[in-house]
């Protein structure tokens, strides 16, 4: 049985109507397949190429980076 690993939905201009139109969700999935199906329970027209896995010590080599305009 795979081990769950955390995937992240990104989606730019997806807030219609907002000031801040970009979004942002997480989850845990045993596959992109499982977390393109969890995303698509929340939002409309998820594909796999808006999902990646999370990628520990990217930015700065260190840890996660979460920025945001809010």
């Amino acid at each position: 049985m795979p081990f769950e690993k955390l995937y992240v939905y990104a989606k730019a201009g997806a807030m219609i109507n907002h000031t801040f139109t970009d979004d942002v969700a997480i989850t845990w999935a045993k596959s992109k397949t499982e977390a393109v199906e969890r995303f698509s329970k929340l939002y409309a027209n998820v594909t796999a190429g808006d999902v990646e896995p999370v990628r520990f010590g990217g930015i700065g080599g260190d840890g996660i980076a979460i920025l945001t305009d809010y």
